[in-house]
C-alpha cells in the first residue's frame, strides 16, 4: 500500500518503515487538504512517543515528536531528508527526553551519532510571563523505544 505523502521520497520512508516495525506501531496516513499530508507513527508500546511530519505542497515539511513541543521546519531538500529519518529513527530508539513546564516543553532528541537536536515550545496563552529555571525544575519524561 502506497503511503502518497506528496514527497515521493517519504513514501518510501514510511513503507520502509512499516516493514520495518511490523506490529510494533501503526503507520498512518490522511491527506488534510489536497496539498497537505499527515503521516504519524504511533507506537503500540506504551511509555513510546508517537512521530509525525506534514507535507506541505511542494515546500515544506512539518516534523513532529513531542506531547507538546518538538516541532522542526524543514525544506524539502536531501539534507532535510535524511534529518527527517534519523531523528525518527532515534525517536524509534528511544533517544528522546521532553521536560514539561506550564505552557511549554523541550525535547531532546540524540541522534545515532551522540548529537543531540532540541526545541521548545511555549504557549503564551498558558504561560504569558517567563519562568526562569522551568528546564531544570520541569517533569523529565525519557520516551521508551518502539520495542
Amino acid at each position: 500500500m502506497r503511503l502518497g505523502t506528496g514527497w515521493p521520497p517519504l513514501d518510501d520512508f514510511a513503507a520502509a518503515l512499516r516493514a520495518e516495525l511490523g506490529a510494533a506501531a501503526d503507520i498512518s496516513h490522511q491527506a488534510l487538504t489536497e496539498v497537505i499530508t499527515l503521516t504519524e507513527v504511533r507506537p503500540n508500546r506504551r511509555g513510546a512517543l508517537r512521530v509525525a511530519w506534514i507535507v506541505l505542497a511542494d515546500s515544506e515539511v512539518i516534523l513532529q515528536a513531542g506531547e507538546i513541543g518538538g516541532t522542526w521546519e524543514l525544506e524539502q531538500t536531501e539534507e532535510d531528508l535524511s534529518f527527517l529519518r534519523r531523528l525518527t529513527m532515534s525517536v524509534i530508539a528511544g533517544r528522546v527526553t521532553e521536560t514539561f513546564g506550564a505552557g511549554r516543553s523541550l525535547v531532546e532528541v540524540t541522534l545515532e551519532d551522540g548529537h543531540v537536536e532540541s526545541t521548545s515550545t511555549h504557549n503564551l496563552f498558558e504561560a504569558p510571563f517567563p519562568q526562569p529555571g522551568w528546564r531544570l525544575r520541569g517533569r523529565r519524561v525519557q520516551y521508551a523505544p518502539y520495542r
